[in-house]
C-alpha cells in the first residue's frame, strides 16, 4: 500500500514557514521564550531566530516543530474549539504538539502545505486571513483559503566560524570594547562601551546547535 503522506514528508532539519496569503512567517509573539506564548505571523528578519523551527519525526504521520530559541513546541490547545490561539509549550506526549504536513500543490519551486494537528485535526491558519504584523495563528476547522497554506523554507547552517574561547568584542565604529557597566554580576545589568577594562570586557563564546553562539561575561558567568 502507498503511504498517503509520502508526498508530504519533509527531511528533518530547520525550516521557516511562510504564509501564502500574507508572505509573513510563523513566529512567536514578542520573541518570547515563555511556555504558552502565542504564535503569530511576522515579517522576516535576520535579527531574530524565533521564526526558525526544528522539524523532527513524530507519531501519527506527523512531525514535531520545536522553536530553536525557546526549545518549546508548536502546540494546539487541548480542546476542539475552532478559533483558539496556537501556542508554544513543553512537549506534552499527547499528540497536541504533533502536526501533519499535507501537501496541496506547488508553483515553481514553492510547495504549499496545510498544517493539521494530529490531536484534534484542526488546521493552523492566520486569524481572519489578516496580512497584518503579529496577527495570531489559530486552530481552525477548515483550511480552504490561502491563509491556511504554508511554504516551508529549508534553512541550512554551518558550524560557527567563532570557536569556543574568551574574547573582547570591539565596536567597528568607535573602536571601544563591549563591557558590563560597573563590572557587576547582577541580572539585566546594562552593557556599555569602554576603551579598556578587565574581566568586564571579556566574554566567553559558548557554542550551540545550528551554528549559534552565546556570549557569556567572564566576570558574571
Amino acid at each position: 500500500l502507498t503511504d498517503p503522506y509520502d508526498d508530504s514528508k519533509l527531511e528533518p532539519g530547520l525550516y521557516r514557514f511562510k504564509n501564502k496569503k500574507s508572505g509573513k512567517y510563523l513566529d512567536v509573539y514578542g520573541q518570547s521564550t515563555n511556555d504558552g506564548a502565542k504564535l503569530v505571523q511576522a515579517e522576516f528578519s535576520w535579527r531574530r531566530n524565533t521564526n526558525l523551527w526544528e522539524l523532527s519525526p513524530g507519531y501519527a504521520n506527523g512531525v514535531y516543530l520545536k522553536n530553536i530559541v525557546s526549545s518549546l513546541f508548536m502546540d494546539s490547545p487541548n480542546d476542539y474549539y475552532s478559533g483558539s490561539a496556537i501556542t508554544q509549550s513543553v512537549n506534552t506526549q499527547n499528540n497536541r504538539d504533533i502536526w501533519q504536513l499535507i501537501k496541496v500543490g506547488s508553483k515553481g519551486k514553492k510547495d504549499y502545505y496545510k498544517l493539521r494537528n494530529a490531536h484534534n485535526y484542526m488546521y493552523a491558519v492566520v486569524r481572519d486571513a489578516s496580512t497584518e504584523e503579529n496577527a495570531e495563528v489559530i486552530q481552525y476547522s477548515t483550511a480552504d483559503t490561502d491563509n491556511a497554506l504554508w511554504i516551508p523554507e529549508r534553512y541550512y547552517y554551518n558550524d560557527s566560524p567563532v570557536k569556543h574561547g574568551w574574547f573582547e568584542i570591539q565596536n567597528m565604529n568607535s573602536s571601544k570594547l563591549m563591557a558590563v557597566a560597573g563590572g557587576v554580576n547582577q541580572e539585566n545589568a546594562p552593557l556599555v562601551q569602554k576603551t579598556k577594562g578587565g574581566k568586564e570586557v571579556e566574554f566567553e563564546v559558548v557554542e550551540h546547535n545550528y551554528g549559534l553562539v552565546t556570549l557569556q561575561n567572564v566576570n558574571s558567568g
